[in-house]
This record gives structure tokens, sequence and C-alpha cells, in this order.
């Protein structure tokens, strides 16, 4: 069974862990075995596929958070909000970069510029 694989991962919010449909890279725990073929037959598991539904998220929406992390790192680090840095920490490439990811950006640019006054 997927299910005591996935229950024993430890979640710790501090940390970014990368949740998405994707099962052979679940959560960045150890392979599942056999994980191809519990992708090739999710329309044979409801339960997983149910499960895995409610807890995937996009890889924007994972972009999002990193963008966040990056910006309360340079914020600890007391280095000036700038476009380029957060994208860099967030590891983001310039071609990945949706309109709701460049909304995010300047706001955080705006945030972060405003709370140093």
């Amino acid at each position: 069974s997927v299910f005591p694989c996935l229950f024993s991962l430890s979640m710790d919010l501090n940390k970014p862990e990368k949740l998405t449909f994707r099962v052979d890279h679940f959560l960045g725990a150890t392979p599942l075995p056999r994980a191809n073929s519990i992708q090739k037959h999710l329309k044979d598991l409801p339960i997983t596929k149910k499960w895995l539904d409610l807890h995937a998220e996009t890889a924007e929406s994972y972009r999002l958070f990193r963008l966040q992390l990056a910006y309360q790192a340079a914020l600890r680090g007391r280095e000036k909000v700038k476009r380029w840095r957060l994208l860099r920490i967030a590891n983001i490439r310039k071609e990945l970069i949706t309109p709701k990811i460049e909304k995010k950006i300047q706001e955080l640019i705006y945030k972060g510029n405003n709370e140093n006054l």
C-alpha cells in the first residue's frame, strides 16, 4: 500500500517540500517501489488518486511558495529586495515566470522596499 509511506513522511512547514502529482519524486522521500507502475495505474487506485488530487500542488504554486521563502531569506540577510535576487534564491528561470508569479514578485519588491523605510 502507498499510504504507510505517504503518512510516515515528516511534514516540516519551515522546509519547502515539493508535492506534485509525480509519485516517483513524492515529497523527496525514498522512491516508492514500482512508482512508475503506480503512475500508470492511478485510474485503478481511486483512493490513492483522491489523496494525491487533494494534496498535490501545481508547479506554479510551488514557485510562489519558494518566492515567499526567498523574500524572507533576503529580509533575514538584511539584503535589498530585488527581482534578480528573489529569482535567484527561489531558483526560478525567466521562462517559467507566469503573470501570477510576476505579480507576486512586484508585491514582494514593493513590500520589501516599504518595510526598510
